[in-house]
């Protein structure tokens, strides 16, 4: 570490990188201005803070913009590949004043000007002669990406838990071909093992499901990260599209779209007549306990329902669009083959909806607001409720506690969350969903009795 890289000292040893005091090195970091220490400390990889044009005789430089900053990066964009930061600024950036979106629409015309001359922070990578990234290089190895690949990265958001991406695009391509997830802390592969085994079912399904999920090309393991390589699914998150300017129409017919989908997934997938009692045994025995408000018996007559393939976590940041609408579900590491009925759409529902609308308070305002028929999307969450509970044949008095043992189930993620950051630093979000279930049973017009969704 050289002097003025004193940011780095907490961070990495969470990612499994030791820091020495003396020669010899694998890698140098530190400011800017220190192409002289740099220099002389002959590492195989240097890593400098800040903008510089200076270069250090014997490495070959590559300069990457991180946005939106330096100490909270959500992307790392490469200066040097103009239609790759093209693609990044179009589809991970979504200004909402006129200011932001002119600055956007001259970043995707002329991204490498436009990303220099801006006030961004920056970074040099110094390596000696080309050379990609340690993961980049491994999965192009084992998946035939081509000579000369090129990428961006998506950093992890939340805790060190979770992980990164490196969006890549084989050589002269415009859009990205693969996605290289991994593990930003060493030895951590429980999500990588249930991406695998939850895109093998979804495989095996086929239909619906399949044709709107990436394809698992396989799995390795480098300097002790675990790493998986998946198709790209090329367009912009609809979280992000749902925070633009778009037309509301054109939000609209996107997630009309995807809860159709849905409905569609649970249809094709729906087991028998009481092929959900696995499940609901699951939720008698570790969920419905833990919260003493929650009445034991409300589970009854939900054995009786069919089970239905779950994906269970399909908020808007897990749906990637395309530019004529098409649509992608990405991360299916917490799919269940036989989940309870609805409980997608309306995980879906609570988040897109409450987006569409604008809402920009707390979204757990917006979700009881939503729900208790108060918001201006509330009879589109009604109308999809009834679609569905139709498709399926559902009786009307098990949607009030299917919705709750719901809301119940998505409230416990962050205590488990807790328990796998034990021991590797940090500590676990607290995301909105964790909080829906205490609206839900204060609530006199939501909890197991919900019937609002009839009207």
């Amino acid at each position: 570490m050289l002097d003025g890289s004193g940011g780095w000292r907490d961070q990495l040893p969470h990612a499994g990188v030791e820091i020495v005091s003396s020669p010899p090195a694998d890698l140098a970091v530190g400011p800017a201005g220190a192409t002289g220490a740099a220099a002389a400390a002959r590492t195989p990889a240097i890593i400098l803070e800040g903008r510089t044009r200076a270069s250090v005789p014997g490495y070959a430089t590559r300069r990457f913009v991180l946005l939106p900053s330096l100490e909270d990066p959500f992307l790392v964009i490469p200066l040097d590949r103009q239609r790759v930061a093209a693609y990044a600024l179009k589809t991970w950036l979504f200004p909402t004043s006129l200011a932001g979106a002119a600055r956007r629409w001259l970043g995707v015309r002329l991204p490498g000007p436009a990303l220099t001359l801006s006030r961004r922070a920056q970074i040099a990578v110094l390596t000696r002669g080309a050379a990609q990234p340690l993961l980049v290089a491994e999965a192009a190895k084992r998946f035939d990406f081509g000579p000369q690949p090129d990428w961006f990265v998506v950093c992890g958001q939340g805790d060190v838990l979770a992980r990164g991406l490196f969006v890549v695009f084989g050589a002269g391509q415009r859009q990205p071909e693969w996605i290289v997830k991994f593990a930003r802390v060493p030895d951590y592969s429980e999500p990588f093992e249930r991406d695998e085994a939850a895109l093998s079912m979804v495989a095996r399904v086929g239909g619906a499901a399949s044709a709107h999920a990436p394809r698992l090309l396989g799995r390795f393991t480098v300097a002790g990260h675990h790493a998986a390589v998946e198709t790209a699914a090329a367009g912009s998150r609809l979280s992000g599209v749902l925070q633009s300017r778009a037309p509301r129409a054109e939000k609209l017919r996107v997630l009309e779209a995807v809860a159709a989908w849905i409905v569609q997934v649970g249809v094709e997938t729906s087991g028998g007549r009481a092929s959900a009692a696995v499940e609901v045994e699951r939720l008698r025995a570790e969920t419905i306990p833990t919260r003493g408000d929650v009445d034991p018996g409300i589970s009854d007559r939900l054995d009786q329902l069919p089970a239905v393939l779950q994906h269970n976590d399909l908020g808007g940041w897990n749906v990637v669009v395309d530019r004529a609408a098409g649509f992608t579900a990405v991360d299916w590491e917490s799919a269940r083959s036989q989940g309870l009925p609805l409980w997608d759409l309306w995980y879906f529902l609570a988040h897109t909806l409450v987006q569409l609308d604008g809402f920009d308070g707390d979204p757990v305002d917006g979700f009881r607001r939503l729900f208790r028929g108060e918001a201006p999307s509330s009879a589109l969450l009604f109308r999809w409720t009834r679609e569905a509970a139709q498709a399926r044949d559902l009786p009307a008095e098990t949607l009030g506690p299917l919705a709750t043992l719901c809301w119940l189930h998505h409230s416990r993620s962050g205590g488990a969350r807790a328990v796998a950051l034990e021991g590797r630093g940090g500590e676990a979000k607290s995301w909105p969903a964790a909080r829906f279930i205490d609206v839900w049973l204060a609530d006199p017009a939501l909890g197991a009795s919900w019937s609002r969704w009839q009207r």
